[in-house]
C-alpha cells in the first residue's frame, strides 16, 4: 500500500471536519496541523520512527560527529550485521562507559555527538562503522529522493508505514475540533492518535494494523 501525498491527506482532513467553517480549517492551517504532529512523532521518547544509516570512519576511540537527524540510536557495528566476523559495540549508560577500560561500546553524552570506545582497532573487522538509527527525517520530498522533517510540497509523502497515514489526519482532526468546541469528537480523535504513537513505540517501523478513522470507512459513529 503506497503512502497518502500531502493533497490527499489534506483533502481527507477536509472531509473529516465536514460541516467545519473555513475559520476552524483552511488548506494553510491543515498543513501546519500535519508539521506540528510531524514534530509530535519525533520529539516523543521510545518512539521508533524509520531506520537509517550512517557510516563513522573509526580512527580510535573519542567523540564523533551524528548525521544531523538522528533520533535515537539502534546499533553500532563493525563488518557485516550478523556475519560471524562483526562486532557489535554495546551501549552503556555515560557514568558506566567513563569507567570502561576493555571493551567496544558507545554512549551518548552530548546531543549531535557519540562517544565510542575500542580496546583495539585491529580487532575490528573494519574500521568502518554502521551506525543504525531511528531517524527525524519522516517526511518524503516529491521529488522521491529527499528526506526531510517538515510537510512542504503536494506530493510529499510520509515515510513512515502507509497504515499510519491516518495518523496526521486524526491529529489535526483533534486541533479543529477542539478549536469548534467539540471535544468530545476532539478526544475520540485524539484517541486514534495515541493509539497509532503507542504502535509506534512498541513496532516501530514495521507495519502494523492500527485503528483507523471514518476516512477509511472503519470508522464508529460518535
Amino acid at each position: 500500500m503506497n503512502n497518502l501525498t500531502l493533497q490527499e491527506l489534506r483533502e481527507m482532513a477536509d472531509d473529516d471536519r465536514a460541516e467545519s467553517a473555513s475559520s476552524f480549517a483552511n488548506d494553510s492551517r491543515i498543513d501546519r496541523y500535519f508539521n506540528r504532529c510531524v514534530m509530535k512523532i519525533i520529539r516523543t521518547p521510545g518512539v521508533r520512527t524509520v531506520k537509517d544509516s550512517q557510516t563513522i570512519s573509526f580512527t580510535g576511540s573519542g567523540s564523533y560527529t551524528l548525521n544531523a537527524d538522528v533520533k535515537d540510536v539502534v546499533e553500532l557495528i563493525s563488518g557485516g550485521a550478523g556475519t560471524t566476523n562483526s562486532v557489535q559495540f554495546q551501549y552503556l549508560p555515560p557514568d558506566e562507559y567513563d569507567k570502561v577500560v576493555t571493551g567496544f561500546v558507545w554512549t551518548i553524552k552530548q546531543k549531535g555527538k557519540i562517544e565510542i570506545f575500542a580496546t583495539d582497532s585491529n580487532q575490528l573487522p573494519t574500521t568502518s562503522l554502521t551506525l543504525l538509527y531511528w531517524s527525524k527525517n519522516i517526511i518524503l520530498d516529491t521529488d522521491g529522493t529527499t528526506k526531510k522533517a517538515k510537510w512542504e510540497n503536494d506530493g510529499d509523502t510520509s515515510r513512515l508505514p502507509a497504515e499510519y497515514d491516518e495518523m496526521y489526519i486524526n491529529f489535526a482532526d483533534t486541533k479543529i475540533k477542539l478549536r469548534e468546541g467539540k471535544r468530545k469528537a476532539a478526544a475520540d480523535s485524539q484517541g486514534m492518535f495515541n493509539e497509532a504513537l503507542d504502535s509506534l513505540i512498541v513496532f516501530g517501523g514495521e507495519p502494523k494494523p492500527v485503528r483507523q478513522s471514518k476516512s477509511f470507512g472503519h470508522y464508529q459513529a460518535r
